[in-house]
């Protein structure tokens, strides 16, 4: 069994606790407070420690799923998922303009340092 741990942090709220994460034959089975991080020095609350439940919940989405004519949700890959949002997006901005789209930053989402900049592109490139 490979076992290693990695140093992370919670993505949830603006602390930004620091973690480390037990991982094992390449699945997250453990979140602990970081002891050694310079800022939380070992503390982190329970929505950090619980992140590990959410991550294994099985209700959790991990691939792309498109809803059907029938109205349930088929698994499909990115690339299917990428060209039918382009293609959405694409009309929906001919129709109506690149002010048509809109989007919204927030917790946790604000707080991961690569996302704002894709968003800002993403945005920037819709004009």
């Amino acid at each position: 069994m490979a076992r290693e741990t990695k140093r992370t942090f919670c993505r949830i709220c603006e602390p930004a606790c620091g973690l480390v994460a037990t991982v094992e034959d390449g699945r997250l089975s453990w979140l602990a407070p970081d002891r050694e991080h310079p800022i939380t020095r070992g503390y982190a609350c329970h929505k950090g420690l619980f992140a590990l439940d959410v991550h294994h919940d099985p209700d959790r989405l991990n691939h792309p799923q498109r809803r059907t004519r029938i109205g349930d949700y088929e698994r499909i890959d990115w690339d299917t998922a990428l060209t039918d949002i382009a293609s959405r997006l694409k009309d929906v901005m001919a129709r109506h303009g690149p002010r048509a789209i809109a989007g919204y930053l927030g917790n946790p989402g604000e707080y991961n340092s690569l996302l704002s900049e894709a968003w800002y592109a993403f945005f920037g490139q819709l004009g």
